[in-house]
């Protein structure tokens, strides 16, 4: 239940909404948790991400692909990638977007985020997980 100018109602009540997709992503049309990540990406106005794909983060880099309004650049490593996104979102004064997978690649972020937090800079970092039947059996690159 909710209440709107004094009339109550409830969800079916709420009106349809429709979200500006990019082409690859196509509302109604079913979708992974990876490509709903990349769509909320693109309703937040994100234009660059920078990423080091590994075996828990792929399913990401997939539907990066599929998006016609995010730019990924490829970094080499993760320590490079935030310290690039930190540095994206000091110019542009954007959100910096850092994508790494699990395990050693989300440590590799924690540098740059430390510095990121102490200068108050903009920075979303983004990491895959294994599968929850996985986790504590230190899998943590294993799609």
């Amino acid at each position: 239940m909710y209440e709107v100018d004094g009339a109550a109602g409830t969800d079916k009540d709420m009106p349809e909404v429709s979200l500006p997709f990019a082409d690859g992503f196509e509302m109604g049309a079913e979708m992974s948790g990876s490509d709903l990540l990349i769509a909320a990406l693109e309703l937040g106005g994100i234009r660059r991400t920078f990423a080091y794909p590994g075996g828990a983060s792929l399913e990401i880099h997939q539907s990066l692909l599929r998006s016609s309004r995010i730019r990924n650049i490829l970094c080499r490593h993760e320590q490079g990638e935030v310290f690039a996104a930190e540095g994206f979102a000091k110019c542009s004064g954007q959100v910096g977007v850092a994508i790494a997978t699990s395990g050693p690649g989300a440590t590799n972020l924690i540098t740059g985020i430390a510095d990121a937090y102490c200068d108050s800079v903009p920075l979303l970092c983004i990491t895959g997980q294994v599968p929850q039947a996985l986790m504590g059996l230190n899998s943590f690159q294993v799609e």
